[in-house]
Protein backbone atom coordinates (compact mmCIF):
# COMPACT_ATOMS: atom_id res chain seq x y z
CA UNK A 1 0.00 0.00 0.00
CA UNK A 2 2.84 2.20 0.80
CA UNK A 3 4.72 1.28 -2.44
CA UNK A 4 1.60 2.76 -4.28
CA UNK A 5 1.62 5.75 -2.63
CA UNK A 6 5.30 6.85 -3.49
CA UNK A 7 4.72 5.77 -7.18
CA UNK A 8 1.65 8.01 -7.14
CA UNK A 9 3.61 10.85 -6.37
CA UNK A 10 6.19 10.65 -8.97
CA UNK A 11 4.10 10.80 -11.51
CA UNK A 12 3.81 14.58 -12.95
CA UNK A 13 0.33 15.67 -12.11
CA UNK A 14 -1.68 17.08 -14.96
CA UNK A 15 -1.83 20.75 -13.55
CA UNK A 16 1.72 21.42 -13.86
CA UNK A 17 1.78 20.17 -17.30
CA UNK A 18 -0.91 22.58 -18.19
CA UNK A 19 0.55 25.30 -15.78
CA UNK A 20 3.32 25.10 -18.56
CA UNK A 21 1.57 24.46 -21.85
CA UNK A 22 -0.87 27.01 -21.65
CA UNK A 23 0.99 30.05 -21.56
CA UNK A 24 3.08 28.94 -24.54
CA UNK A 25 -0.66 27.52 -26.71
CA UNK A 26 -1.46 31.55 -25.74
CA UNK A 27 1.62 33.10 -27.12
CA UNK A 28 1.45 31.32 -30.54
CA UNK A 29 -1.83 32.55 -30.53
CA UNK A 30 -1.66 35.77 -29.59
CA UNK A 31 1.44 36.72 -31.96
CA UNK A 32 0.91 38.55 -34.95
CA UNK A 33 1.74 36.33 -38.18
CA UNK A 34 5.43 36.66 -39.52
CA UNK A 35 6.07 37.48 -42.89
CA UNK A 36 8.99 36.33 -44.86
CA UNK A 37 11.36 39.01 -46.64
CA UNK A 38 12.06 39.60 -49.93
CA UNK A 39 14.61 36.29 -50.53
CA UNK A 40 12.26 33.57 -49.09
CA UNK A 41 9.06 35.65 -50.38
CA UNK A 42 8.49 38.43 -52.68
CA UNK A 43 10.64 39.80 -55.45
CA UNK A 44 13.62 37.42 -56.57
CA UNK A 45 14.98 40.23 -58.68
CA UNK A 46 15.38 42.88 -55.54
CA UNK A 47 18.58 43.81 -54.07
CA UNK A 48 18.28 41.95 -50.64
CA UNK A 49 17.33 38.96 -52.80
CA UNK A 50 20.54 39.78 -54.82
CA UNK A 51 22.52 40.41 -52.47
CA UNK A 52 21.51 36.88 -49.92
CA UNK A 53 23.03 34.93 -53.29
CA UNK A 54 26.18 36.72 -53.71
CA UNK A 55 26.84 36.13 -49.92
CA UNK A 56 25.71 32.29 -50.11
CA UNK A 57 28.12 32.10 -53.08
CA UNK A 58 31.04 33.95 -51.40
CA UNK A 59 30.38 31.71 -48.31
CA UNK A 60 30.63 28.68 -50.69
CA UNK A 61 33.78 30.16 -52.17
CA UNK A 62 35.62 30.55 -49.10
CA UNK A 63 34.41 27.11 -47.79
CA UNK A 64 35.93 25.58 -51.15
CA UNK A 65 39.27 27.71 -50.65
CA UNK A 66 39.92 26.08 -46.98
CA UNK A 67 39.10 22.21 -48.03
CA UNK A 68 41.62 22.78 -51.02
CA UNK A 69 43.93 23.93 -48.05
CA UNK A 70 43.75 21.05 -46.34
CA UNK A 71 43.62 18.79 -49.03
CA UNK A 72 47.25 20.54 -50.42
CA UNK A 73 48.20 19.99 -46.91
CA UNK A 74 47.33 16.65 -46.64
CA UNK A 75 48.96 15.79 -50.23
CA UNK A 76 52.53 17.27 -49.12
CA UNK A 77 52.77 15.83 -45.86
CA UNK A 78 52.13 12.90 -48.12
CA UNK A 79 55.05 13.57 -50.19
CA UNK A 80 57.20 14.88 -47.91
CA UNK A 81 56.86 11.42 -45.40
CA UNK A 82 56.98 8.99 -48.72
CA UNK A 83 60.30 11.75 -49.55
CA UNK A 84 61.55 10.30 -46.20
CA UNK A 85 61.11 6.77 -45.88
CA UNK A 86 64.26 5.72 -47.75
CA UNK A 87 64.87 2.13 -47.56
CA UNK A 88 66.94 1.81 -43.70
CA UNK A 89 69.51 -0.24 -45.43
CA UNK A 90 70.73 2.58 -47.61
CA UNK A 91 69.97 5.44 -44.92
CA UNK A 92 71.71 3.53 -42.22
CA UNK A 93 74.45 1.56 -44.57
CA UNK A 94 75.50 3.54 -47.80
CA UNK A 95 77.12 1.03 -50.42
CA UNK A 96 80.28 2.52 -50.69
CA UNK A 97 80.81 2.56 -46.52
CA UNK A 98 80.24 -1.26 -47.12
CA UNK A 99 82.02 -2.24 -49.58
CA UNK A 100 84.71 -0.40 -47.31
CA UNK A 101 84.05 -2.70 -44.53
CA UNK A 102 84.23 -5.90 -45.99
CA UNK A 103 88.15 -6.79 -45.55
Amino acid sequence: MRDAAILRSKRPRMGWLLSRLVPVWAAFMLCDPAFACAVCFGDPDSDLAKGAVAAVVLLGCVIFCVLLGIAGTAVHWSRKARQLQLPENELAHPPELDADNAD
